[in-house]
This record gives structure tokens, C-alpha cells and sequence, in this order.
């Protein structure tokens, strides 16, 4: 194998969550470039994670370091142990200055020490940034102060990995190197399923619903539906529970609610094959989104992960993910600002679909996703950034 990439990321590697998923396909691209790769983790968190031993995914290798459990447990792990532990293992490879080291933390302690630690070593260090948070998504204050402190270093290296323009305009003008690179996906991982006129058109949002999307217009725009349009959609919303809705909602919780009850599904948590299964169902995804700083940041994973099922994106044109899509070819993207009106017009849009437009349709979305977001389209790439 050819140089090494190294990942320090604290993410549950390799399968455990949308960061994992993150680093997962960036290290498939560089792995198809050449570049020999190692993960160094906390691990998924479950019982069976094996600690201190390299292991292998993918052809991609990888290792958990030590994490305590418990409120003081996490809160060391927080403030020392991940990034002590992190250097240990740094250590053991025996890093020159032909390595390279790529960063995917939010953690300010850890992003601090980390960095000083490499500063001094003269290795070359990428900051993976991913998002532009804001004060107002965050209810602890003390999680927000983590958070800022850490974006605000994350400079240092002279180098980031920009998961948007926005953050690749806001880090250049900071004097970084800064290459684009969005969100990613592979095509041998998921089923395709082409999408069907069915007896009801369904539409499926999976996320946080509170932190950056419009779920209020969503729901109201299922909610000013005819009540004959009403028993012909579904609405499944996942990740997301009853308080987090009340939170969205406001004091329109209850009306909307009512209004709403026989096509608008919350599921708090799904097995995952409850999960696949609904995924093969759903025809359409729905993302309204405002228009701001973390929405411009921000490149939805949940677009390249279902298109490559064959689920055809419906998106408020925001950020720089309709760059990469074709209006009414592969999705629909939405007049920015989406109001109620607009997603209620679009939601009918898609209901008066006919079989084969919608069969087209999901074809396209799955051919857009193998084309522009396929992990191994993107290895060329890595090797003008890494090379």
C-alpha cells in the first residue's frame, strides 16, 4: 500500500452512526486511491468491541482505544482519556512526516491537545468540519461552549477538509487549505428498489427533526391537504419522538396533531430491518429547509443514503446539495423559502405522479447517487488533496 492516512475520529467506527458512515466512505475512496488507511476510534460502544487491537473492515484498518461509561466516566473520557489514549496509539505507529492525519471530532479538549501534539510532530493534519452550528441549537450552554471552542480552533493545522463551499469560503478566508469534499456513499451497501405508483404515495424523513429542518411546514402541509388527499399519503417521520414534536409544534402541537393522525407517522426508534423495510416502501424523501448559516454549512447525508435506494429527494433549494441534482429529473427541489404552500403543492406534485414518471424518476435518483456521490467516484480526488 501507498502512504498513510490516518483517521482519529470519534465516531462509533465503523457502522454506528452518521459520522461513522462519514469516515467509513472517505477511507473506501482513499483505500481505492491506494492510500493505506487506519481508524483509530472509541469503538460502537457495545460489550463485544475489542480494545487495543488493530482489527480490519472493508480492507480498511482500524482500533478502539479505552472509553469509561458512567456521567463521570464520560466526562473523563471528555476531558482526557480519548485524546491520551489517541496519542498512545499515534505513538505506536511510529508516524513520520510522509503520514498524514485527518480529524473528525467536535470535542474541544480532544481537538486541542490533538492538535499540539501533531503541530509539534510536523505532520500533516485535516480538520474534518461538517457543520456551522449556531447558539440557538443548543439548549445546554455548556455544550455549546464545547462546541464553538472547538470549531474556532480548528484553523490550527492550516488545512480542513470543507464538507460544503460555505465552510470552504469560511476557512480559506482563515488562511487554510480547505478542498470540498460531500457527503459520500456506496453503491454496494444498499438495495435498490425502483419505486412504484402505489395505493398511497409515501413520503419518509429520517433525522433530527429539531436541529436544522423545517419540520412545522412539513406538517402543516400534510395538515392543508384535502381530507380525500390525507388517506392517500403517508408521512413517516424517524429519530424523532413525541417531546421533540411538542418542542417543533408549539402551541400548535395538538391542532396539527389532530389533523394529522392518519398520515403522519413519529417513530421514536426502529429495528434496523423495520428501518430497511420502510426505506423500500418510502417513494419520496421530504427535507424542508431554512435558509441560513448552518443550512448553507451543512451537506444532508440523508440525500445521497436514500437516493441510492431509489427514494427520490424532495428539498427546499438550500445548500450545496441541489448542485448536484436535476429538478424534476432525479427530485424535486423547492422554491427557497418552502412555504406551506409550496411543500403542499409539491406533496400533490408527487401524489398525481404517474407509474412510470415515478419509476423514472427513482432510476435517476439511484443513477445520480452512483454517479456523483459513489465513494470510489471521488478517489481521484483524494489523491490530488492527500497525494
Amino acid at each position: 500500500m501507498g502512504k498513510r492516512i490516518i483517521f482519529c475520529a470519534q465516531v462509533k467506527f465503523p457502522r454506528g452512526d452518521a459520522g461513522a458512515n462519514r469516515v467509513l466512505y472517505m477511507a473506501k475512496a482513499m483505500r481505492e486511491h491506494g492510500f493505506d488507511v487506519i481508524v483509530i476510534s472509541p469503538g460502537t460502544f457495545d460489550s463485544d468491541d475489542v480494545v487495543g487491537e488493530m482489527q480490519e473492515y472493508c480492507g480498511i484498518k482500524y482500533t478502539y482505544y479505552r472509553k469509561f461509561s458512567g456521567k463521570i466516566g464520560k466526562i473523563y473520557n471528555r476531558l482526557w482519556s480519548s485524546v491520551r489514549d489517541t496519542v498512545k496509539i499515534l505513538k505506536k505507529l511510529n508516524m513520520t512526516t510522509d503520514d498524514c492525519v485527518v480529524i473528525y471530532s467536535s470535542g474541544y479538549f480532544y481537538l486541542k491537545y490533538l492538535i499540539k501534539f501533531l503541530n509539534k510532530k510536523k505532520i500533516d493534519t485535516y480538520i474534518d468540519v461538517v457543520e456551522h452550528h449556531q447558539r440557538d441549537q443548543y439548549e445546554s450552554f455548556f455544550t455549546w461552549i464545547n462546541y464553538k471552542n472547538a470549531f474556532d480552533i480548528c484553523h490550527k493545522t492550516g488545512r480542513v477538509i470543507a464538507i460544503s463551499e460555505h465552510l470552504k469560503k469560511y476557512f480559506e478566508d482563515k488562511g487554510c487549505i480547505a478542498p470540498v469534499l460531500p457527503v459520500f456513499t456506496d453503491k454496494n451497501d444498499y438495495e435498490a428498489v425502483v419505486k412504484t405508483k402505489m395505493e398511497k404515495t409515501v413520503f419518509i424523513y429520517p433525522g433530527n427533526a429539531y436541529v436544522k429542518d423545517d419540520m412545522k411546514a412539513m406538517i402543516s402541509a400534510f395538515a392543508a391537504l384535502s381530507d380525500e388527499e390525507k388517506h392517500k399519503v403517508e408521512f413517516h417521520i424517524t429519530a424523532t419522538n413525541e417531546r421533540i414534536m411538542k418542542k417543533i409544534l408549539g402551541e400548535d402541537y395538538d391542532d396539527l396533531k389532530n389533523k394529522v393522525k392518519d398520515c403522519v407517522f413519529v417513530h421514536s426508534w426502529l429495528e434496523y430491518d423495520e428501518l430497511i423495510n420502510l426505506y423500500k416502501k418510502a417513494q419520496f424523501l421530504l427535507l424542508v429547509r431554512p435558509d441560513n448559516i448552518v443550512t448553507r454549512a451543512n451537506f444532508p447525508s440523508k440525500v445521497p443514503e436514500l437516493m441510492i435506494t431509489g427514494i427520490i429527494p424532495m428539498i427546499t433549494e438550500v445548500g450545496d446539495v441541489v448542485k448536484y441534482l436535476t429538478d424534476g429529473k432525479d427530485s424535486f427541489v423547492l422554491k427557497n423559502p418552502t412555504s406551506v404552500e409550496i411543500c403542499k403543492d409539491a406533496l400533490k406534485k408527487a401524489m398525481n405522479l404517474s407509474d412510470g414518471e415515478i419509476r423514472k424518476m427513482s432510476i435517476n435518483a439511484r443513477k445520480t447517487a452512483e454517479e456523483k456521490f459513489d465513494c470510489r467516484n471521488w478517489a481521484e480526488k483524494m489523491g490530488e488533496i492527500f497525494g
